[in-house]
């Protein structure tokens, strides 16, 4: 007979799988059309979040929404935005109190096949310190297709 978990390992088991579940619906692909052809690298991806991570840390409007496409979707605890003049009214929020905000990433992670990179970021703003995950989706041209912040 199969032995049994013990009650500890019993009751971690579902927590896990949930995790294993989420973590694999964050980096699902978001549509079903044809896979996109495969990007330069995952160095070149990780540039691209640390020009990103630059660009609104040092909350410059027109770097930023210049990495970002037309059709670029925005979640974060505010909200979701749809197309990028709507995208631009919660990050505007943010960059008006540009000397008093630091963003910076710490870790960085890129899943070639999906286009998608994960990046741990830290966010000071006004004295507020929080910490969350960036879920980006890329074009292939490495353009930021959709945006997905969760602050923990």
């Amino acid at each position: 007979p199969p032995e049994r978990l013990p009650p500890s390992a019993a009751l971690l088991a579902p927590l896990l799988a949930t995790a294993l579940v989420a973590s694999l619906l964050l980096l699902a692909p978001r549509s079903k059309s044809a896979p996109a052809p495969a990007m330069a690298s995952a160095a070149a991806a990780e540039a691209r979040v640390r020009d990103y991570v630059a660009a609104f840390g040092s909350c410059d409007e027109d770097k930023t929404f210049a990495m970002l496409t037309e059709d670029f979707v925005l979640e974060d605890p505010s909200g979701k935005y749809e197309g990028l003049e709507k995208a631009k009214v919660p990050m505007r929020g943010l960059f008006e109190n540009g000397d008093k905000l630091k963003f910076e990433a710490v870790n960085i992670y890129y899943d070639p096949e999906k286009h998608v990179s994960l990046f741990e970021f830290a966010l000071d703003l006004d004295g507020k310190k929080l910490r969350g995950i960036d879920v980006i989706t890329w074009t292939a041209d490495l353009k930021i297709k959709a945006l997905s912040a969760f602050v923990y």
